[in-house]
């Protein structure tokens, strides 16, 4: 007797996911996936895409995979275990983001605007942002720093091992890792006169990678998942980048090795402030005699903050936990939330590790001390703070 319509007991075909192979839900990026892999795919694209607005393989190129011979399959669950494997799997069903072929990525100086002033990172911070085409020609003037970023995101996502014969603390790592990085620094220095293109490309390159290379010294951070790595590197960056210069500048002030308007830009440069003339074709199309309201460089350089690093004087732990202080409180007020309470938890960490500092060194009343260490970190916030108004309307330019 056959079977009625209604009385049909046909099996519904439940399509499977092409990355996992478990129940898929529809077309993602172009292939058939469930929801846990198209959030994957996205999130490797949001990764990159919060630096650098550009696709994240080259960064994926350099992560390893779990068991070295990149044959990693899922298991019965669907549950991959291997991210580079992953990853590649995405890439070999032609998984990509649409609008990737549409823009160029470029770095340009920008200010990232949000609901509330808390929430903003100074103008001088320099983000990646989409500079559109439009009849082959660039509508604003830009660097191109896409490789950079991406050296500096495969960096932060490669613990860098600290060598040390006893067990360190997290801020004993990030000191080791700081002095280390100004080991570069020359004893004999030519004068910058001009700031060209190229000047600002190399402080780039030395502050991301060299931040990037910094964080990825301590064990916590390294911790850290992937995106919130990330996101620490993206909003802290340039800060580290001038803090070093601000440390160096002051330590060989001290030692009367640069002069009192001088800056030590780059290991092996320095600008006078009353000779400088930076090359603003890179930044704006006015010329620099008409940016000078916003270009003084007592301002730019932090030279109030270099004077008190040089009053307080603070030995190479005590500076480094002031500028973990500055990186991760300005981090932390940027994002809120979750990646807040993490960096506010990994400060009082590093806050511990200085009292065992203090306590191993008999330096038991340390409070006036610590008192005077936090007063670089508020001289500096405020003249940051004081910086953003006038990058209000330098955001016109």
């Amino acid at each position: 007797m056959e079977n009625s319509p209604n009385s049909s007991t046909s099996p519904i075909i439940i399509e499977k996911c092409e990355v996992c192979g478990f129940e898929g839900h529809g077309y993602h990026f172009g292939a058939f996936t469930c929801r846990a892999c198209a959030a994957f795919f996205r999130f490797v694209f949001t990764v990159l895409d919060s630096l650098t607005r550009c696709h994240l393989a080259a960064t994926t190129e350099h992560r390893k995979c779990r068991n070295k011979y990149s044959t990693c399959v899922p298991n019965r669950n669907g549950k991959w275990f291997c991210k580079k494997c992953r990853f590649d799997r995405c890439n070999k069903l032609g998984m990509s983001s649409a609008t990737e072929s549409a823009v160029k990525m470029k770095i340009r100086k920008d200010r990232v605007q949000s609901s509330s002033m808390n929430d903003t990172l100074p103008y001088d911070s320099l983000l990646i942002k989409i500079v559109h085409t439009i009849n082959g020609e660039e509508t604003l003037p830009h660097i191109d720093t896409s490789k950079l970023v991406e050296n500096a995101i495969s960096t932060i996502l490669t613990p860098n091992m600290v060598h040390s014969s006893k067990k360190i603390s997290d801020l004993e790592k990030l000191t080791k890792g700081f002095v280390e990085f100004q080991t570069s620094q020359k004893q004999e220095m030519y004068e910058i006169s001009s700031l060209s293109s190229t000047d600002y490309m190399k402080d780039f390159e030395r502050s991301m990678c060299g931040a990037a290379n910094w964080l990825a010294c301590s064990d916590r951070i390294q911790r850290f998942d992937d995106e919130l790595k990330v996101e620490l590197l993206k909003s802290v960056w340039w800060i580290w980048g001038r803090l070093e210069r601000m440390s160096m500048t002051a330590k060989m002030r001290a030692e009367g090795s640069c002069g009192r308007k001088q800056f030590l830009f780059s290991p092996d440069g320095f600008v006078d402030y009353d000779r400088m003339s930076p090359e603003m074709s890179c930044w704006s199309k006015h010329k620099f005699e008409e940016m000078k309201f916003f270009f003084v460089p007592r301002e730019i350089f932090y030279d109030d903050v270099i004077w008190k690093i040089i009053e307080t004087d603070p030995d190479d732990m005590e500076l480094t936990f002031v500028v973990c202080c500055i990186c991760f409180q300005v981090a932390g007020k940027h994002y809120g939330g979750r990646i807040q309470e993490q960096l506010e938890t990994l400060q009082d960490v590093l806050s511990s590790d200085l009292h065992e500092y203090y306590m191993k060194n008999n330096k038991r009343m340390y409070l006036l001390r610590l008192k005077k260490l936090m007063k670089i970190q508020e001289q500096f916030l405020k003249l940051r703070n004081s910086r953003l108004e006038k990058y209000e309307v330098a955001d016109s330019f």
